[in-house]
């Protein structure tokens, strides 16, 4: 099963802000990421997948982080988090691109006004599709 396989590989690795990319999953509901996201990691913004084709998650462990806001559009998912020991924030841009050539530029006009709004750091990750 992918969620268990999914939920295994995450509990090795043990990280506390996770993107996944091409989910595949049309309609959540809250309980459907417990399947696959370990308990620290309980804060997540979901992109539902158009079909059976993208689909992104961007979860987050809220001990850590607290989230402030996000937006998201045809390919990407922004979310902003604030450390929660420090006043540090930042954007994590979770990338999903299409995989088709005639869809590129519009997806890089998008993600480049995605990734240049305003001076708050900014990390961007995914599958890029180039």
């Amino acid at each position: 099963d992918k969620c268990k396989d999914i939920l295994s590989e995450l509990l090795f690795a043990s990280p506390n802000i996770v993107l996944l990319q091409e989910t595949k999953l049309s309609k959540i509901d809250d309980a459907k990421p417990r399947f696959f996201l370990p308990r620290n990691l309980c804060s997540h913004r979901i992109v539902p997948a158009s079909g059976t084709s993208g689909g992104l998650i961007t979860a987050w462990n809220d001990a850590l982080f607290t989230y402030t806001n996000f937006s998201h559009n045809t390919s990407t998912l922004t979310v902003c988090l604030s450390e929660t020991s420090s006043d540090l924030s930042f954007y994590v841009i979770n990338v999903y691109a299409p995989t088709t050539p005639d869809m590129r530029l519009a997806f890089l006009d998008e993600f480049k006004d995605v990734a240049s709004v305003g001076d708050t750091p900014r990390v961007a990750c995914g599958d890029f599709n180039m």
